[in-house]
């Protein structure tokens, strides 16, 4: 069996990438740079904790630079492979070696999903399938779900079973005074749109200075 590539961050040669890639040598992680990983994910961690505005963080890349990534898709991560020609093996079978690799680290939940040719519905989840649970009754959805959840962890069949269920997340339920509303002037939807821009991330306009451009973000002040 060749000998393991140790992935250090400083040595890496072009024979170690050819023993890889050709005589499939293992590939380990030095603890030095494992450790300098764990620091610069704290760093990242402590910004989006924080709700500042990061570019390709918490925005896309690119023209979506000014486009807002929700937070609870701050996770993840696109890749795009190469010509099915080009590659041995099927994505089905890369995405598999991705999972067996990816759940190797702790304190993490990965999910690998393979995107559909063909979407019908505007849900996004983190498998290829998704099934959507409804009650009436918000307590009996959140135990029910729950029990769901975790009777389909225990079936072989299924993997990366995961719930977007926020239990825990704050709420506050807003009820609108039309009648008064209309008597200083507003209605509704103005009132809904104040609320979105002052509690969620809206780019308003860019400041363009001779060298740079700066684009401006509205927040509430807390």
């Amino acid at each position: 069996m060749p000998t393991a590539v140790v992935l250090d961050g400083h040595s890496l040669t072009l024979d170690d990438v050819v023993a890889v890639a050709v005589q499939r040598a293992p590939v380990e992680l030095a603890p030095a740079a494992r450790a300098r990983m764990e620091q610069a994910n704290a760093i990242v961690a402590a910004l989006v904790e924080s709700g500042a505005v990061a570019y390709g963080v918490t925005t896309g890349f690119g023209k979506l630079s000014e486009i807002a990534i929700p937070r609870d898709r701050l996770g993840e991560l696109q890749v795009n492979l190469v010509p099915r020609a080009t590659r041995p093996v099927s994505a089905q079978q890369i995405s598999q070696q991705l999972r067996r690799q990816l759940l190797s680290f702790p304190n993490y939940n990965v999910f690998v999903n393979l995107p559909s040719s063909l979407n019908i519905g505007a849900r996004v989840g983190n498998s290829s399938y998704n099934v959507t649970v409804r009650s009436p009754n918000t307590d009996d959805l959140y135990s029910e779900a729950g029990r769901l959840s975790a009777a389909m962890k225990d079936i072989t069949e299924i993997q990366d079973v995961s719930s977007d269920l926020e239990v825990r997340s704050p709420k506050v339920s807003l009820v609108i005074d039309r009648d008064k509303a209309a008597a200083v002037g507003l209605n509704a939807t103005q009132i809904t749109s104040v609320l979105s821009t002052g509690f969620g991330p809206k780019w308003s306009s860019t400041i363009y200075g001779e060298s740079a451009q700066y684009r401006v973000l509205i927040e509430l002040d807390p």
